[in-house]
């Protein structure tokens, strides 16, 4: 990613059947370029996440997962310190302060969130608390003084139709509809 995405907030839209692959290509690509990031998954649980970035040589030490996907699945979570809890009653406001509580652990001024999926988040959410999750996600960033912090929210190109997706692109500065898509 190029320094010039500092501080930005970025929407992907990418094609489902190669989903997957864009995130891992993009999470490498941030720490490649010397970011550092908290990566939300609702997608996969925190075990097959570790284990897709090791199958695309991603340094999992710069990163720190904050797993949605193992309680939504009735999964028992590993205890690992690049893993980060949550648990079945938490609220959208609960997972924002998690975010924000471990922002800190993550050393340097080059610092990403990455959402996956807010497809994935439709499904257990209305349209309306998905687009709150993410705007409130933003304003906290900016409340906090953590503008430095680059946001992306992945979204599969199925639901870019969809009434949230407007309303987060209307607050993006970059929505990147990804040319594999038709």
């Amino acid at each position: 990613m190029e320094e010039c995405c500092k501080g930005s907030v970025i929407l992907l839209e990418s094609p489902a059947e190669s989903y997957f692959k864009v995130n891992m290509e993009s999470v490498k690509s941030l720490l490649d370029s010397g970011y550092k990031g908290v990566y939300m998954s609702f997608q996969r649980p925190f075990s097959n996440l570790v284990s897709m970035f090791k199958e695309y040589d991603i340094d999992v030490d710069k990163l720190l997962v904050v797993d949605g996907a193992t309680f939504l699945c009735g999964g028992v979570l590993e205890k690992d310190p690049r893993c980060v809890v949550v648990s079945e009653n938490m609220s959208f406001g609960d997972l924002i302060e998690v975010v924000y509580n471990s922002l800190p652990r993550l050393k340097g001024e080059k610092r990403f969130v990455f959402v996956d999926s807010l497809s994935t988040m439709s499904l257990y959410e209305s349209m309306s608390e998905v687009s709150r999750f993410c705007n409130d996600l933003i304003s906290v960033a900016k409340n906090r003084q953590c503008e430095e912090v680059t946001f992306l929210f992945n979204v599969a190109e199925d639901l870019a139709d969809k009434r949230y997706v407007e309303d987060i692109a209307g607050y993006a500065d970059h929505y990147l509809h990804l040319g594999l898509c038709t």
